[in-house]
């Protein structure tokens, strides 16, 4: 048998809970100019949004060596069909612009529901460090 990595969610302390508005669809997030993929300008004002919320939380940037886990409750202003995983990479590309965390890779763990609709649209979620046991 091979060894198990166990997994132990670190000091609830060291979390981070943020609630931001519902992200551009993953397609509307790149727009084709010319032959460069450029992030459009609903990207740009998302990311420039969740960037505005990390600053007023004044919360600490997770260390570039930083295990994490990531739970989100996605609750969009609809009942259109959404795939849940498009949302992630638009959201991770966010928070890492915004500098919560280095780079997304450092997310080991992710964890995603969908809630009930609400009228504008939200994400509520959390960042816990992941201590190795």
């Amino acid at each position: 048998m091979g060894s198990e990595l166990k997994l132990k969610v670190g000091n609830p302390f060291n979390r981070v809970l943020l609630e931001l508005a519902f992200p551009p669809s993953a397609n509307h997030y790149w727009r084709y100019v010319n032959s460069q993929v450029l992030k459009s300008k609903d990207a740009r004002d998302y990311i420039k949004a969740v960037g505005q919320i990390w600053m007023v939380s004044r919360q600490k940037a997770f260390p570039k060596d930083e295990r994490l886990k990531l739970e989100v409750l996605a609750m969009p202003k609809d009942k259109r069909r959404r795939d849940l995983d498009n949302l992630l990479k638009v959201l991770c590309d966010a928070l890492e612009s915004a500098r919560v965390f280095k780079n997304d890779s450092q997310i080991d763990e992710i964890v995603i529901k969908r809630g009930e609709v609400h009228p504008e649209g939200k994400l509520l979620l959390t960042l816990t460090p992941i201590l190795k046991e």
